[in-house]
């Protein structure tokens, strides 16, 4: 086979590789940080509380899609049913695309219902079910349609009675 042809293929292959790692980096990362709070009561409509805090990087800086969008950016999954439980939108931010963002992001998350096994409804108060436990999972989405990675939540006790 001709030199020429191997460097060819070689330097084919590099390219490959080095477009998918640039694609990698264009994605947010995130990093939890804290929480408030490691349990909550149950409820249908905003009895409880809680604030997850993480950290967010973005290479080229091109998160936020601001008041006018309705895109949301922040994806918050109960991972006891592997559904969204809620999304929000970042604030909007100063125009960096092109440059690294580094943010500190806190959102509130509002208390859910106990879930049980046995057909018992949620959100009722069985003697033998005291408590459940919860962990959400948070992906953070930008402009360009890269998600994050997927950070968790520590287990948050749900207090069921």
């Amino acid at each position: 086979m001709n030199t020429v042809f191997k460097i060819w293929i070689l330097l084919v292959f590099f390219l490959i590789s080095c477009a998918d790692n640039a694609e990698e980096t264009q994605a947010p990362i995130l990093n939890f940080s804290s929480i408030s709070k490691t349990n909550m009561r149950q409820g249908a409509i905003n009895e409880d509380s809680l604030w997850v805090e993480f950290t967010l990087e973005d290479n080229d800086g091109d998160i936020g899609f601001g008041n006018t969008s309705k895109n949301r950016d922040i994806t918050v999954k109960d991972l006891r049913t592997n559904l969204i439980s809620d999304e929000f939108k970042l604030p909007d931010l100063p125009s960096t695309t092109g440059k690294k963002i580094n943010a500190t992001v806190s959102v509130l998350i509002l208390t859910t219902c106990c879930l049980f096994p046995e057909n018992i409804p949620p959100c009722s108060s069985p003697p033998n079910y005291p408590t459940d436990t919860i962990v959400y999972e948070i992906q953070v989405k930008d402009k360009a349609g890269h998600w994050s990675n997927a950070i968790q939540t520590p287990p948050i006790i749900l207090i069921c009675n």
